[in-house]
């Protein structure tokens, strides 16, 4: 998976942030956006393990593209394996 772009996001209340800048996404030749203003919470791991993810970096940029596809954003629809 190739992510284009900074993560750029401000904090809402909790966990949540809401992303200031798209993101770039190309898996496997399907090319997607993850748009300005979605909202992530930044770790889609189970609370109790959620110290253990690093915020506000890019290596979130995938936790981002997860929220996206898992919570039916995409127009692109991947399968649970891919």
């Amino acid at each position: 998976m190739i992510i284009t772009g900074h993560l750029d996001t401000r904090h809402l209340e909790g966990e949540n942030r809401q992303l200031l800048a798209p993101l770039q996404v190309n898996w496997q030749g399907k090319e997607f956006e993850v748009p300005t203003d979605f909202v992530t919470d930044l770790a889609s791991v189970p609370r109790g393990f959620r110290w253990l993810i690093p915020k506000g970096r890019n290596e979130s940029r995938g936790a981002v593209v997860h929220d996206f596809i898992y919570r039916g954003n995409c127009r692109i629809k991947f399968t649970r394996a891919e």
